[in-house]
């Protein structure tokens, strides 16, 4: 039975592995004509040059630092129900068994987060790789100097040359920022703010994405959690320049620019379990939450496991014939190529050459065209062919 450690990829996840296979050079190009920095497809790039492309070697990567995660919260709260609501927040822990860059996302900005709270200098390591790996990184830069600025101005000398040093370090990435911020401003696959779009993000960093009945009781608890702990400390603030200034910062820029996605919040969970923990030494209310994200979790790992090529891919290849040819779409091209090769015994590829504005996903298969790896085709009027498309679909057609 599948679980969500052995499912088959779906798109995004696809996409980082045919992204990250390539030679080292093409994914850095690839990663600066895309949206994404490139630090976590270039350890998934050298990670399965030793361990391989399998689903769960792959997904490994997330895991460790899904766990690092954890540590990182006990470190910081010397609490380990602190670690436990990380870990087992339900948005943090899907995303924990996917092979995307979120996980190492949430590791890096709550190690940066505890080495500015505790004023050490190693705080570069973590905020460096954490820029070099999301974007919305910045947004808590901006959160922790401005933090400085109200609360710790006597120690501002210190931060500036600190800002220096990772100015500097973030040089040789720099130019291709500001070459993607240029394109995100002609447009993008990210809609724009509504107040729903506002609310949901809100609810997700503490129920995740699963919608079943307990969750509806998280939004309850975690109140109940955060009012019982209340008090006022120093602490506060710096809880409260943690969720504010990233949640706040996108929507603002949003409004002339299209980037406030929620699941590029997700490191704003840490926040939302961390704070009311630091304010108080009950464990009533941190329990129940807990208890609550365990029965959640529990039923997400053996859910949402239908929703891939996989299957598809193997049936298109038990009733291939000889000269079939396989057409897809670029939402989709990622997982097809993947699977294509299931068996040893690829089908050609071609991709429909339709909605291919920029969008993420768009650099990944100019890429593999110019490498001769795909073509670009419309299908032919006549003949037989296999046409795959999202949600996953698929169609024999056999045109005479």
């Amino acid at each position: 039975m599948d679980n969500i450690l052995t499912r088959g990829f779906w798109g995004d996840e696809a996409w980082t592995v045919l992204i990250s296979k390539l030679p080292w050079l093409d994914l850095a190009k690839t990663t600066a004509a895309d949206f994404h920095p490139p630090l976590y497809y270039t350890i998934i790039h050298f990670w399965m040059q030793i361990f391989g492309s399998g689903e769960v070697a792959v997904r490994m990567v997330s895991i460790i630092f899904w766990l690092l995660a954890g540590l990182a919260a006990y470190l910081f709260a010397r609490k380990w129900l602190a670690a436990a609501l990380v870990l087992f927040n339900p948005f943090v822990f899907a995303f924990a068994f996917e092979a995307r860059n979120y996980t190492l996302f949430v590791f890096l900005s709550l190690a940066s987060m505890w080495l500015f709270y505790k004023k050490s200098s190693w705080y570069l390591l973590p905020t460096i790789l954490g820029l070099y790996t999301h974007y919305y990184m910045f947004f808590l830069v901006i959160a922790q100097y401005l933090f400085v600025f109200l609360f710790q101005r006597e120690q501002l000398k210190k931060w500036l040359l600190w800002g220096v040093v990772l100015a500097l370090l973030y040089i040789p990435w720099l130019p291709f920022f500001l070459s993607q911020a240029k394109s995100v401003a002609g447009g993008y696959w990210i809609g724009t703010v509504h107040w729903d779009t506002i609310v949901g993000a809100i609810l997700v960093l503490v129920t995740g994405e699963q919608k079943m009945i307990l969750t509806y009781l998280l939004p309850i608890v975690f109140i109940a959690f955060f009012v019982t702990a209340w008090r006022r400390t120093k602490e506060n603030w710096l809880f409260f320049f943690w969720l504010a200034i990233p949640f706040g910062l996108p929507l603002v820029i949003s409004l002339f620019r299209p980037i406030f996605f929620y699941r590029y919040l997700i490191f704003l969970s840490v926040p939302m379990m961390l704070w009311p923990l630091f304010m108080t030494k009950k464990v009533f209310w941190p329990t129940v939450l807990l208890i609550i994200y365990l029965l959640v979790d529990g039923v997400a790992f053996f859910g949402n496991t239908d929703r891939h090529f996989k299957p598809i891919l193997k049936t298109v290849h038990d009733q291939a014939k000889s000269g079939d040819v396989i057409y897809t779409v670029l939402p989709s091209f990622a997982e097809v190529v993947y699977y294509n090769n299931y068996d040893g015994r690829p089908l050609p590829v071609k991709v429909v050459p339709i909605g291919l504005a920029q969008a993420s996903g768009k650099a990944l298969l100019d890429t593999y065209v110019a490498k001769g790896y795909l073509t670009l085709e419309n299908p032919p009027a006549y003949g037989r062919y296999w046409y795959l498309e999202p949600g996953p679909k698929y169609e024999l057609v056999q045109k005479n």
